[in-house]
């Protein structure tokens, strides 16, 4: 037995009735379970509850085993002094409470329909090639997989603006320095994304206004601080003269390089070096400046896309790598590479800005994702094999968070999709 099966069943009022009995003999009536807390204190807050005749308002917690309560030492903690129901499935032993009378105790093993609890197991244990419910889920109404997939977008976006947060706290409340940063991770792609975030936050973005007149000194100073400059094998005249660039840099605005994270070739196709995605960066805040103020300000995909179209400068045309001769091609951000951005940095960034304004920008979002292609990936293959289709990026972005956040760690008690499956047991 779990506990979260035991939260699933006084969430979703499994309970098989509507008058329920505690161990004391008196009548429950559940009147609405509360709101479930997933942080530290008790597992319901704000229930009400009807006890025989009268009414209760706190909260409800929930063990499998009713002397949990003292195992986890509640009965020491202020914050389970409002408890005003135990939900339990095995009462053990009686719980006290402040007042030294006995919290009212639901046992819930004598409620819960006995095929409900199989159900769960057999879902959980279930062996998978990819998601537990894998052989059901196309039996789900369209209707709740669509409600579902909205959440799970909502939640994807929530996540970014937590992380859009932590740096506007580093930048104290610059929106254009954490927007950089956050710009410069998707630059990196999947493989430097990591490294181009550290290196976006080791230049103060007053540094970046300050260089933006020339794409040169732009280049220079994003990858001499990404450590991309400091081959002495190589006598490449374009090499060296960012790397004069950058030293003249250096010493103006006292920067000193902390390559804590390594930038990779390694696995990347050429139009994903970082010479290359970094002299694009260059490229975009030369000729863009106070970017994120133009895409918050624009409210069409293909304004946005405009604005994204950015090449490398022209020494990359013929080359990938310093020292290396390439043939001729101009390398400008590609259609697919500018929806990856759009999905992943402007459009969590037009959420989080307009709603720290006060401003619901949830259908505006939601207008601009859903004109945005589906993204082909393996685990968007395979929910397409199972009958889940994505028409748009919402739908994969959503399908996405669902697949890494609730089905690889079996949550499916917090699914939709799984209460619909359980609740037809």
């Amino acid at each position: 037995m779990q506990e979260a099966f035991l939260h699933f069943i006084w969430k979703y009022r499994k309970c098989g009735s509507s008058q329920l009995e505690l161990v004391s003999g008196q009548t429950l009536t559940i009147l609405h379970p509360g709101q479930h807390n997933q942080l530290a204190g008790p597992d319901f807050l704000d229930a009400r509850i009807r006890i025989d005749q009268t009414l209760w308002a706190g909260h409800v917690e929930i063990h499998v085993k009713a002397s949990d309560w003292y195992t986890h030492q509640h009965e020491r903690d202020p914050a389970y002094e409002n408890v005003i129901l135990h939900v339990v499935w095995d009462n053990n032993l009686s719980v006290i409470g402040k007042d030294e009378l006995p919290i009212p105790t639901l046992e819930l093993q004598y409620f819960v329909p006995q095929e409900l609890h199989p159900s769960y197991e057999e879902l959980l244990r279930r062996r998978t090639v990819f998601i537990p419910c894998e052989k059901e889920v196309s039996t789900v109404e369209p209707m709740v997989v669509r409600s579902w997939l909205d959440r799970m977008y909502l939640e994807r976006l929530q996540r970014k603006v937590e992380a859009i947060q932590e740096d506007l706290d580093r930048t104290v409340g610059n929106w254009e320095a954490a927007f950089f940063v956050q710009l410069a991770m998707g630059f990196g792609t999947k493989i430097n994304k990591k490294a181009f975030a550290a290196l976006a936050r080791q230049i103060p973005y007053h540094v970046i206004c300050k260089s933006r007149s020339g794409i040169q000194t732009l280049e220079a100073l994003f990858m001499g601080m990404g450590g991309l400059l400091r081959s002495n094998e190589c006598a490449d005249p374009y090499l060296i003269q960012l790397r004069r660039e950058f030293e003249f840099l250096s010493q103006k605005f006292d920067l000193k390089p902390r390559i804590q994270e390594r930038i990779h070739f390694f696995k990347l196709r050429p139009m994903n070096f970082p010479t290359i995605r970094l002299s694009q960066l260059a490229g975009l805040y030369h000729q863009h400046p106070r970017l994120l103020t133009r895409c918050i300000g624009t409210n069409s995909i293909g304004e946005l896309h405009h604005l994204f179209q950015i090449a490398a400068s022209t020494y990359w045309e013929t080359h990938y790598t310093f020292g290396n001769p390439s043939p001729s091609r101009k390398k400008v951000t590609s259609h697919t590479f500018i929806n990856t951005i759009l999905i992943n940095v402007v459009l969590p960034f037009k959420y989080a800005y307009w709603r720290s304004r006060g401003r619901d920008p949830w259908e505006e979002v939601m207008h601009l994702i859903r004109q945005l292609p589906a993204e082909n990936n393996s685990i968007i293959c395979r929910f397409r094999k199972l009958g889940i289709l994505a028409p748009s990026a919402m739908d994969t972005q959503a399908l996405l968070e669902l697949h890494t956040f609730y089905c690889r760690s079996k949550r499916c008690l917090d699914c939709s999709i799984g209460h619909r499956l359980l609740g037809r047991k």
